[in-house]
């Protein structure tokens, strides 16, 4: 498929979202063109391995849209690996290099641990990076701490 198409594609899909749904992650079923799943993602631009946050998902089917909203796990959110996968090389303000090396870090970690069905739950995650002394999935230096 031309990449106009496909363009072409997920911007008809985008003018049935809600009105204000934000999204960081298109999903594309590239081999049937059938569904685009619009993703939001609350801390995208703080995490090193982000959450799957609230979607949109608008089937075509004849040529009718169809719009279905999921909203995102409220306790052991799923999250994203390898967030480098998902900009460009050129990508502003995202260091690509870095995600990189983070995603060798903690696959060299991992070795030959059988916990790969598990590794796309948050808590599950956080508690892995910290026991292997790794750092966090939001690094200390992007958190805000309030003080009362």
């Amino acid at each position: 498929m031309k990449l106009q198409a496909l363009f072409h594609h997920v911007k008809s899909a985008s003018r049935e979202l809600p009105c204000g749904f934000k999204y960081e992650v298109i999903r594309i079923d590239i081999k049937t063109l059938t569904e685009v799943a619009f993703i939001n993602s609350p801390d995208w631009a703080t995490s090193n391995e982000p959450i799957v946050g609230d979607s949109a998902v608008v089937s075509i089917k004849n040529g009718t849209h169809h719009v279905k909203l999921n909203n995102m796990r409220k306790t052991n959110a799923q999250i994203y690996h390898h967030k480098w996968l998902f900009v460009g090389d050129s990508n502003e303000g995202f260091n690509v290099a870095d995600s990189k090396k983070r995603s060798l870090t903690w696959l060299k970690a991992k070795g030959t641990e059988k916990n790969s069905s598990l590794i796309g739950n948050s808590n599950y995650w956080d508690s892995w990076l910290h026991q292997k002394g790794l750092q966090p999935r939001i690094p200390l230096s992007k958190c805000v701490f309030v003080v009362q």
